[in-house]
């Protein structure tokens, strides 16, 4: 999938200026279904600024090996028992589980 863009500034003194630009998108999609029937996928996505700069066939087929090799770990793999407990979230989850839980409220 390939994607044309242009994005434009424009300052309060008049001036502007617009930069043109493009964007090569691949996706991989990966899926199976277990014993029990949950849906398992993987997915993995490359962007670059031309086709050439895509991963190479080689590189391809070593990330298509990974992803059937992590499925069928994942078919294989008992379900997860239900946790309740305490949780630590770092980083960018943190952010996204307050804004979801407490944003969204303090938004209305």
């Amino acid at each position: 999938m390939g994607e044309k863009t242009q994005a434009y500034f424009a300052a309060s003194d008049g001036s502007r200026v617009v930069t043109p630009g493009a964007v090569v998108r691949m996706m991989i999609e990966e899926e199976t279904c277990a014993e029990d029937g949950m849906e398992l996928s993987r997915v993995e996505t490359f962007q670059a600024a031309t086709p050439d700069r895509l991963p190479n066939e080689d590189e391809i087929a070593s990330k298509v090996a990974a992803m059937a090799k992590d499925l069928k770990a994942l078919r294989a793999a008992p379900t997860a028992e239900p946790f309740n407990g305490p949780a630590l979230l770092s980083g960018r989850a943190s952010a996204v589980f307050f804004h979801e839980v407490l944003g969204h409220r303090l938004e209305g």
